[in-house]
């Protein structure tokens, strides 16, 4: 029979189970039902596209680790390899209630459990679902702990870091072409069409969200998609994805400009630049989000640009799926954050723009925090391009 092949060592996959373990201990958990399908990703190899459908991966304190999947999903299962991190696993059929496998499981295999840890902010488990589980494991506590595999997965390894740095040269390489493909005249969908098609060409997976090509003043509605809307002289055309290798996503952002452009426009784009600019210069291990953050805004004020300055300047990647490449709980770049950065971090440091609905200018890149100060992985010329 076929068999999946592992971007990571069983030894990586053991230490990784170990890490959630230890933070287990710490939150006084017997078992943990991890149901978003990053942290199951991150924990056992096992993926499926089929995230809609309800899975967990159980994980106790000490002994077997199973998964519950749906049935049409048994040949992703099956087709683990030998020396998987999953014991066991048990199926659903589609006219099942799936959160009563995974109760039934709990109760047979793991009966002395009486602090159990779920996901609860995490959009693929959901109301009803957990709801279902608290009602059918009543004889246990089911406890918040929607950060703590997160929390183990904020530091990367070189296994891990090797993945983004293939994704990045992927992005880089999408994006030189999707940029050329920018002229007046020329529909969203065309410039679109290119950036899917450069990814797929040069070796991304599915990526986690579509493409943001966004024309004109559609770059003021922060994640908007194609809709036919064509490139015009002086507007700026913003363009933001990922490639995706393993899962791990390396996003950048670019902003091309066809023309030239009113001085709004202008000034707007020259901060973009030199903002993002002022944050990586003080970036490294040992500040916290709150200093990067400051250093960025202080570039902004300065500029006069604060008032298109909408969100946080930028926020943790790591292995992701739908809708978002963005660690599914990250660490953001905000005002007032005292988290540390530490080696072997990965972010995505941005500074986007907006005046909304009449423009939007980015510009961002993936980094890695290292031992002394950052890489960039993104290689691409971040500066707005004029053409």
């Amino acid at each position: 029979m076929p068999k999946h092949s592992l971007p990571f060592t069983r030894a990586e996959y053991l230490d990784r189970i170990a890490r959630t373990r230890r933070a287990m201990a710490e939150a006084k958990l017997d078992l943990l039902l991890v149901s978003s399908p990053e942290n199951i990703l991150w924990l056992s190899g096992y993926q499926a596209k089929g995230i809609f459908a309800f899975q967990v991966l159980i994980v106790p304190a000490d002994g077997a680790v199973r998964l519950v999947t749906r049935a049409i999903e048994t040949g992703n299962v099956v087709c683990m390899p030998d020396d998987s991190v999953i014991d066991e696993f048990v199926t659903y059929g589609d006219t099942s209630v799936p959160t009563e496998a995974g109760a039934k499981l709990v109760k047979e295999k793991y009966p002395r459990a009486r602090r159990i840890g779920v996901e609860k902010i995490n959009q693929y488990l959901g109301v009803s679902r957990f709801e279902a589980l608290r009602d059918a494991l009543a004889d246990a506590a089911l406890v918040d702990a929607s950060h703590l595999v997160d929390t183990c997965r904020l530091i990367k390894s070189p296994a891990e870091i090797d993945c983004f740095r293939k994704a990045a040269a992927i992005s880089d390489a999408a994006v030189l072409e999707t940029i050329k493909a920018v002229k007046i005249g020329v529909a969203d969908r065309e410039i679109a069409a290119v950036a899917m098609a450069g990814l797929i060409r040069h070796g991304s997976e599915y990526c986690s969200t579509w493409p943001n090509v966004m024309v004109g003043w559609r770059g003021g509605l922060a994640h908007a998609g194609w809709d036919g809307t064509v490139v015009t002289a002086g507007e700026p055309v913003a363009i933001e994805f990922a490639a995706s290798v393993q899962r791990y996503h390396s996003p950048l952002f670019r902003t091309v400009i066809p023309g030239e452009p009113d001085k709004e426009i202008r000034r707007a784009a020259e901060c973009a630049v030199r903002a993002h600019d002022a944050g990586l210069a003080v970036l490294k291990p040992g500040i916290t989000i709150d200093q990067l953050d400051r250093a960025i805004r202080a570039v902004v004020v300065e500029m006069d640009c604060a008032k298109y300055a909408h969100s946080r300047f930028g926020y943790t990647i790591g292995v992701a799926f739908p809708p978002t490449w963005a660690q599914s709980m990250p660490v953001n770049i905000v005002p007032g954050s005292q988290t540390v950065f530490a080696p072997n971090m990965m972010f995505h440091v941005m500074v986007y723009l907006l005046d909304p609905a009449r423009f939007g200018i980015g510009v961002s890149e993936t980094i890695l925090i290292t031992d002394k100060g950052i890489e960039r992985l993104t290689k691409s010329p971040k500066a707005p391009v004029y053409v």
